[in-house]
C-alpha cells in the first residue's frame, strides 16, 4: 500500500525532507502558506521536485527521488490535510502556532500530527484543540533530535536538516506512544525511539541550547572582533555545559528523566546551513523561554539561560520574554509540576486547558 505523508512548509528544508520521504516511497504532498510562497520550479501536475538552488541538501536529495517523488504543491490547506493520515509539521517554530490555526478546521480524528522540531509545540497544538475542535481527536507527536548530526567534510559543523537520523518522539497524550510508533516506523526513514513524554521529548532537544548560544557569541563576534572578551572555544563550552546542567535540575524537579548532552563535551560545532539570528530567537522564544518558566515553576534558577534569552531579545530587537512561548499558551498556566506531568500521560485528566472537560 502506498504511503501518504503530507509535509508543511515548502522551503528549501522541507523541500529535501519532502525528497528524503520520497526516495524511501512515500507519496508526498507539500503545502506552502501563500504569504510566503517561493519559486520551486514546480507545479502540483509535474510530479518533480526542483530543488532551490541554495540548497545542496535539497538537491541530493531530490536526485535521489527522481520524477515520481511530489505527488502534488498545494497552498490549500483543505487539500493538504485531506491528503493523507500523517502531517508532518517541519515548520520554524515561530510559525507553527498561526499554522496550527489555520489547520485546526480541516484535521480529521485519528490523523497523526509530527512536529519536527517540537519545541513544546505539541501542547500549544493540544491546547488550540481544546479550545476550539474538542471533538478531534489526533494523535500529536513531539520530537527531538537524539543527537547533533556533524557534516563528514566537516567534522565541526552540525548539519541543520528538518529529518535528522534519529529522533526521540513521544505522543500527547504518552499512552498514544505505542500506536503513534508503529505509524511512523512504517513512514520514516529514520531511526525512532521512545521517551517517557511529550515533556521530556520538548526538553531533549540538544540544537535548541546550541543555536542560542553560539548565536549570541557569534553577535558579540559581529559586533566586536574575531574574540571579544576572550570567547574562546573553552568559554563557549563552557556556555553550553551550563545551559545543559540548568536544563537537566529543572527536568530533575519536573520529574523527567534526562540525559547530558553528551555532544556539547566536544569541540564546539558551528550550524551548518541556517541563519542564525532566526533560528536562535526562535528557540530562544518557544525553548528558552518554557525552559525558564517551568524553572520558575520548581524554584530552580537558571541564570545562564536568562542571559541568553536576554542578549537574543537586544539582538533581535524583540521581547523574547514576552512574546515568546508561555505556560501559558501551552495550556499549562496555573498548575503544579504532578499536574503537568498527569498531563503528558493521560488526557483524561481535567485540570489542564489542553484537555476539554
Amino acid at each position: 500500500m502506498q504511503r501518504k505523508v503530507t509535509v508543511f512548509d515548502s522551503r528549501s528544508n522541507d523541500l529535501a525532507l519532502a525528497a528524503e520521504l520520497a526516495g524511501a516511497g512515500c507519496q508526498v504532498m507539500l503545502y506552502e502558506h501563500a504569504d510566503s510562497a517561493m519559486s520551486l520550479g514546480t507545479s502540483p501536475g509535474e510530479g518533480t521536485i526542483a530543488a532551490v538552488p541554495e540548497s545542496a541538501r535539497a538537491a541530493a536529495a531530490a536526485a535521489r527521488a527522481g520524477s515520481k517523488g511530489l505527488a502534488g504543491l498545494t497552498n490549500d490547506m483543505a487539500e493538504a490535510i485531506s491528503f493523507s493520515e500523517v502531517l508532518i509539521f517541519a515548520l520554524p517554530l515561530h510559525a507553527q502556532e498561526p499554522i496550527f490555526r489555520i489547520a485546526l478546521p480541516h484535521f480529521r480524528s485519528g490523523q497523526t500530527v509530527v512536529l519536527v522540531p517540537g519545541s513544546f509545540g505539541s501542547f500549544v497544538l493540544r491546547h488550540l484543540l481544546a479550545q476550539a475542535e474538542p471533538e478531534r481527536d489526533l494523535r500529536i507527536v513531539e520530537t527531538a533530535p537524539r543527537s547533533l548530526r556533524n557534516c563528514p567534510a566537516a567534522p565541526d559543523k552540525v548539519l541543520s536538516d528538518r529529518l535528522p537520523r534519529a529522533l526521540q518522539i513521544a505522543a500527547l497524550p504518552a499512552w498514544q506512544s505505542g500506536d503513534v510508533l508503529d505509524v511512523l516506523n512504517r513512514v520514516l526513514p529514520v531511526e525512532l525511539s521512545r521517551v517517557d513524554n511529550a515533556l521530556e521529548a520538548a526538553f531533549s532537544d540538544p540544537t535548541a541550547i546550541l543555536r542560542t548560544a553560539t548565536a549570541v557569541i557569534a553577535q558579540r563576534q559581529a559586533d566586536g572582533g574575531p574574540n571579544p572578551a576572550g570567547a574562546t572555544d573553552e568559554v563557549i563550552s563552557r556556555v553550553l555545559r551550563s545551559m545543559d546542567s540548568e536544563r537537566r535540575r529543572i527536568g530533575r524537579e519536573l520529574g523527567l528523566r534526562l540525559e547530558p548532552f553528551a555532544a556539547l563535551d566536544h569541540r564546539i560545532p558551528r550550524s551548518a546551513g541556517t541563519d542564525p539570528s532566526v533560528t536562535a530567537k526562535d528557540e530562544g522564544s518557544c525553548w528558552l523561554l518554557p525552559v525558564l518558566q517551568f524553572g520558575e515553576l520548581v524554584g530552580v534558577e537558571a541564570p545562564v539561560m536568562e542571559s541568553v534569552l536576554t542578549l537574543l531579545s537586544i539582538a533581535g530587537k524583540t521581547d523574547c520574554f514576552q512574546h515568546g512561548r508561555t505556560l501559558q499558551r501551552m495550556g499549562l498556566d496555573g498548575l503544579t509540576p504532578e499536574e503537568i506531568l498527569a498531563c503528558t500521560l493521560d488526557d483524561q485528566y481535567a485540570g489542564s486547558a489542553m484537555y476539554p472537560r
